[in-house]
């Protein structure tokens, strides 16, 4: 659906390992924490923010700006998507 704003978790999960899995050194790591998380889904922004990260934050995250765009990646897990 074009005009769908989300994606359940699984999808997500699934679309992610596909897109970033074989070039994103830091994709396991984030990986796990969706595993451990309690998110339900990924809405849009949120897709938006990981593919910035992705291509943006170094490895060993010296430039990670907690008060930047990405910040919601490595706050603790909510129950809310």
């Amino acid at each position: 659906d074009k005009d769908q704003r989300s994606l359940d978790m699984d999808t997500a999960k699934s679309m992610l390992a596909l897109l970033l899995g074989r070039t994103w050194p830091l994709f396991p790591v984030f990986q796990q924490f969706l595993e451990q998380s309690k998110y339900k889904g990924m809405n849009k922004d949120q897709w938006y923010n990981v593919l910035e990260f992705s291509r943006t934050i170094n490895t060993d995250l010296s430039n990670y700006d907690e008060d930047g765009a990405c910040e919601w990646i490595l706050q603790q897990p909510h129950n809310e998507a």
